[in-house]
């Protein structure tokens, strides 16, 4: 794993996919992990996972959700307390600054997310039941 996750991280996984980060993260390192995914199939899949590895698994209904993402203060204090999602250049910016901290790694996996989505659904339906 390229990402030193320690128990105190709360990881934000925005396209969460089938739950298997999230299972691997939160046994390995009891960090905090929130997924984010659109599809209702892999919600499904990894709420069992979740629940056959025995974590515990948090949702907000769907009918809630414009109420919730219209309400930023709601969304700061129950959902993402202290969250923020800076740029690259802003994070490198503050490290330099206050830290002798520096980017180890980089990774751009958005060509990749394309095929690998195609070849998980492949997989999936491959081996439904």
């Amino acid at each position: 794993m390229k990402a030193k996750v320690e128990s105190w991280h709360h990881v934000l996984d925005i396209g969460s996919g089938w739950g298997t980060l999230a299972i691997r993260l939160v046994k390995k390192t009891g960090c905090k992990y929130t997924g984010i995914t659109l599809s209702e199939e892999q919600l499904k899949y990894s709420k069992q996972k979740v629940k056959e590895a025995g974590l515990e698994f948090i949702t907000i209904p769907e009918e809630m959700y414009d109420k919730m993402r219209l309400r930023p203060e709601f969304l700061k204090e129950y959902i993402f307390p202290g969250g923020c999602l800076p740029s690259l250049s802003r994070v490198v910016s503050a490290m330099t600054k206050a830290s002798s901290l520096c980017v180890q790694h980089l990774e751009n996996i958005g060509d990749h997310y394309y095929p690998t989505l195609m070849h998980w659904r492949d997989n999936f339906l491959a081996n439904r039941k």
